[in-house]
């Protein structure tokens, strides 16, 4: 590992940190800061970017459901199922589609649907 490293981690946690090896981050002299992504900064450019097409980040969306399976969709989410990494949902949309082809593989970009 290099002699400086940031990893990052936005999120939303309201629970408590537990199983966190405080000694060895002490023995070490690392340093932790935490803080939230500030959302309605980068909102706009990065969408912005996303409407330009020099951003593509339809990778993370492994699958897209109608609104109506919205818990079905978080329940898949959190128990870890299905290879679920982020769900799309849409308003209207007849029936479930999974993004990823049988073989694992996302579509190539010019093929997805938006």
């Amino acid at each position: 590992m290099p002699q400086w490293w940031r990893g990052v981690d936005p999120g939303v946690y309201g629970g408590f940190l537990d199983k966190v090896p405080f000694g060895a981050l002490v023995n070490k002299a690392l340093t932790i800061k935490t803080g939230q992504t500030h959302v309605q900064r980068y909102l706009k450019p990065l969408l912005d970017l996303i409407e330009q097409g020099r951003i593509d980040p339809s990778f993370v969306i492994s699958h897209t459901l109608p609104l109506e399976k919205a818990p079905e969709a978080y329940a898949m989410f959190r128990d870890k199922q299905d290879e679920c990494i982020k769900v799309v949902l849409k308003p209207g949309q007849d029936g479930a589609r999974k993004r990823r082809e049988e073989s694992g593989q996302a579509q190539a970009p010019e093929q997805r649907v938006h």
